[in-house]
C-alpha cells in the first residue's frame, strides 16, 4: 500500500499539474494499492488531492484541521495525526509549485 500525503497552500490551483505528478509517480500502481491522505482543506492542494483520489477510485483518508478548538495551530495537530500512519511519499505544494519526494524513514 502506498500512502501519499497531498497537502499544501490554499492558493494551489493547478489540478492538471497534480494529476500529471500523480500519474507520473503512480501510473503503474493499481488504485487499490494507493491511499491519499489529506488535511481536508476546501481549497488548494488538499482539495485537488481529494478530487484526484475520488475520480480515480483511490482510498482517501481525511485529517481535517480543528480550527475551532485549535485556533491558528491546527496544522500541528494534523501533522501529529499523520505520524500515526506514516506515508511513503508526500506531494506538497507551495507558491504555486508542486514538489514530490520521499517522506519518513
Amino acid at each position: 500500500m502506498f500512502r501519499i500525503i497531498i497537502a499544501g497552500t490554499r492558493t494551489f490551483d493547478d489540478y492538471a499539474l497534480l494529476r500529471k505528478t500523480m500519474c507520473n509517480l503512480f501510473g503503474q500502481v493499481p488504485p487499490s494499492q494507493i491511499e491519499v491522505i489529506s488535511g481536508h482543506c476546501l481549497t488548494g492542494a488538499d482539495h485537488y488531492g481529494e478530487v484526484f483520489a475520488r475520480r480515480n477510485g483511490i482510498r482517501l483518508t481525511l485529517f481535517p484541521a480543528d480550527w475551532k478548538n485549535m485556533g491558528r495551530r491546527p496544522a500541528l495537530s494534523v501533522t501529529d495525526r499523520w505520524r500515526s500512519m506514516p506515508p511513503q511519499t508526500g506531494i506538497v505544494s507551495y507558491s504555486g509549485m508542486a514538489k514530490a519526494g520521499e517522506v519518513g524513514t
